[in-house]
């Protein structure tokens, strides 16, 4: 549990980093969204942490796997936005290869928590927060860090204030919330809650 939460803060802060930090430059914001980029590897690294064993060879090799993702990942961040100052992806490059690696790293962790709590209850509940909220970021995404809603339709999104990629992390953060009540049902209750 405490890998889940490590890796969880240090997604989460990176986030709230680029977006509440008032930066004075384009080079620093562009930055923060670098080292955001690179942080998200480390929260789906840190989903499955608390229903695996700790002394076990697939623990292991789950944390070397996420090390090494999480490498790549950074060198495509890296490639993605070299020598460019801003938040959008520069002509000729594309966020697609890190984009799959993560998701791929994501159905990974799903399998994790399939394999160690079931597929059932909560893991459904867990899988389908996830899944929403990878689709409300596709479209914040494709715009380049624009503002995107659907304003005037959904009354819970206000145009300056809410939208979409707020939905995003609403979402994520339900489906980490799930993913930690299934830790924290297996740490309580091993016997009874593991499949």
């Amino acid at each position: 549990m405490v890998l889940f939460i490590i890796c969880k803060w240090l997604s989460y802060g990176a986030s709230a980093l680029l977006h509440l930090y008032p930066f004075k430059s384009s080079a620093a914001v562009t930055s923060a969204l670098k080292l955001d980029l690179i942080a998200v590897p480390l929260s789906v690294l840190g989903t499955p942490a608390p229903v695996m064993n700790p002394s076990s060879k697939e623990w292991i090799g789950w944390i070397c796997g996420g090390i090494f993702l999480t490498t790549i990942n950074a060198a495509l961040v890296k490639w993605q936005f070299k020598g460019h100052v801003g938040l959008d992806t520069p002509k000729g490059r594309s966020d697609t290869p890190r984009s799959i690696i993560v998701f791929l790293f994501f159905i990974g962790a799903c399998v994790q928590l399939a394999r160690h709590y079931g597929v059932r209850d909560i893991w459904f509940l867990a899988v389908a927060f996830y899944l929403m909220a990878f689709a409300c970021s596709i479209p914040v995404t494709q715009a380049h860090m624009r503002e995107v809603g659907l304003f005037g339709v959904l009354p819970w999104h206000k145009r300056q204030i809410y939208g979409t990629h707020e939905d995003f992390h609403a979402l994520l953060f339900l489906a980490d919330f799930l993913s930690a009540v299934i830790g924290g049902r297996i740490l309580l209750n091993p016997v009874i809650d593991r499949v």
